[in-house]
């Protein structure tokens, strides 16, 4: 049980709320219909609210989310959409 609880510790990461990739990190959160972690947003909505938000290509924009993906931010699922693995609440990005 303790060890159980040790893993499913938060990680708390502060980004300033005026930064660009707090920003897309919020654009993508806002997508999001329900409080389910899992639920997962279609593709279309995420790279349509980040292209218009920041007026990059859609190149650019995957590029993007591949590289949140790296930092394991979010879970890219071809064909279907983005899964978040993190919360926001306030100034404060909860993995």
């Amino acid at each position: 049980m303790d060890k159980e609880k040790a893993l499913k510790k938060e990680i708390v990461i502060r980004i300033p709320n005026t930064g660009l990739y707090y920003l897309v990190l919020k654009r993508i959160y806002d997508c999001k219909i329900s409080k389910d972690k899992n639920e997962i947003i279609p593709m279309k909505k995420v790279t349509t609210k980040i292209t218009s938000s920041f007026q990059i290509k859609k190149p650019k924009c995957f590029e993007l989310l591949l590289f949140l993906q790296d930092m394991s931010l979010i879970k890219v699922i071809f064909g279907h959409g983005i899964s978040l693995n993190y919360d926001i609440h306030e100034d404060e990005i909860k993995i």
